[in-house]
């Protein structure tokens, strides 16, 4: 709105100047400016007022409507994609951002507080595996129980070793497109297996992923893909007597073996039994 009013100012005073230099040339003036020279400077001023009116009304029309006048608008946008195409990181700062990030998030899990193991109770550890199963809702997940494997019991903390369990589980899940929970039993402990058919864990990793140095001293791109949870996890079941380790799976990934000792009860009506 100012630009075109602008415009229109500068219109109105070249029509001014047009009437005057007119006037000075009819001698509408007292006769000391309507002198010859007088005259012919009229003259002229009336053509350059002319051709400006007629220059400030082409410029008028012909403008776009609602857009600034600015003789570095058409540049700005053109300077500010070269400044962001200067200043845009790399794939390898990219990575080491990610990398951080990364390590921040472990490094916030690792202080995360482990739950207390406040008392043992004997715990129906199917029914726990079964119920953490079920939570997931997840299709590519199935359970899967030992021929002849009935109610197994040990003494642990529900919670925490629901939460352990849990951790292996969401750990295969991310890893693989399929998962397979499978318990078991012996004379004397009873394993909750996790299988999954993701890219494994090197050999060389195996002990390691279960080390807090390791998720504090190895890039993420540089280490198994797998999370600082697994070291609360064995903190956890290790604490309850039990243990976790890492092997290869028949289904081409990860196996997370579990052990905990079976209560005396079991121990007792196993051996009978055998």
């Amino acid at each position: 709105m100012l630009e075109r009013r602008g415009i229109a100012g500068c219109i109105a005073a070249c029509v001014g100047t047009s009437f005057v230099a007119l006037a000075a040339t009819i001698g509408g003036f007292p006769p000391i400016i309507s002198s010859p020279a007088t005259a012919t400077a009229g003259l002229w001023t009336l053509s350059v007022a002319l051709a400006a009116s007629a220059l400030c009304l082409l410029v008028f029309w012909s403008w776009p409507r609602g857009q600034k006048i600015s003789p570095f608008a058409s540049r700005r946008p053109m300077r500010l994609v070269a400044d962001e195409d200067e200043n845009r990181p790399s794939a390898e700062e990219l990575a080491d951002i990610g990398d951080m990030v990364r390590m921040l998030g472990d490094a916030v899990l690792l202080a995360r507080d482990l739950p207390s193991l406040e008392r043992l109770d004997t715990v129906d550890v199917w029914a726990l595996v079964s119920e953490t199963v079920a939570q997931h809702k997840d299709s590519r997940l199935t359970l899967q129980a030992a021929k002849g494997c009935g109610p197994a019991f040990a003494l642990a903390d529900a919670r925490a070793l629901q939460r352990a369990i849990d951790i292996l589980v969401t750990q295969a899940l991310m890893s693989g497109s399929r998962t397979t929970v499978r318990l078991d039993h012996g004379t004397t402990a009873l394993v909750v297996v996790v299988d999954d058919n993701g890219p494994g864990i090197p050999r060389a990793c195996r002990e390691s992923v279960f080390e807090a140095r390791y998720y504090i001293e190895t890039p993420p791109s540089q280490r198994a893909s797998r999370s600082a949870e697994l070291v609360a996890a064995r903190q956890m079941v290790r604490a309850q007597g039990g243990d976790i380790t890492i092997s290869a799976s028949p289904d081409g990934g990860a196996r997370f073996t579990l052990k905990l000792p079976l209560t005396q009860a079991n121990e007792t009506a196993l051996k009978a039994a055998s």
